[in-house]
């Protein structure tokens, strides 16, 4: 086991100790409460970065989509108001002669 290098040095000398004393069993129990309780740890320490990157990720995504939906409605209302203002400062009298027409017409 020590020339692997998967192994934890303080791994292989606690198990060689256990051989030593006949307590293999019970080494093999600490080692697993150990080992347990670390990945419990690592595992709590990953999720707790990784929740509020998740949670920045989420709120990136709900905002381009926000955007991508109300951005077209604006540039449409710009380009409206810019039609209108146009309209009405070039040929003011047209629009008031087609609601006539239309009156007439229909009357």
């Amino acid at each position: 086991m020590a020339q692997h290098p998967v192994f934890d040095g303080q791994l292989v000398a606690m198990i060689g100790v256990a051989e030593e004393v006949k307590q293999l069993d019970t080494m093999f129990e600490r080692l697993g409460e150990r080992y347990a309780a670390d990945v419990q740890h690592r595992t709590a320490i990953l999720g707790s970065v990784l929740e509020p990157a998740t949670i920045l990720l989420i709120a990136c995504l709900v905002g381009t989509v926000l955007v991508a939906m109300y951005l077209p409605m604006f540039v449409e209302h710009d380009v409206l108001s810019r039609m209108r203002n146009g309209l009405s400062q070039r040929i003011p009298a047209m629009t008031g002669c087609k609601q006539g027409r239309l009156q007439g017409h229909h009357a």
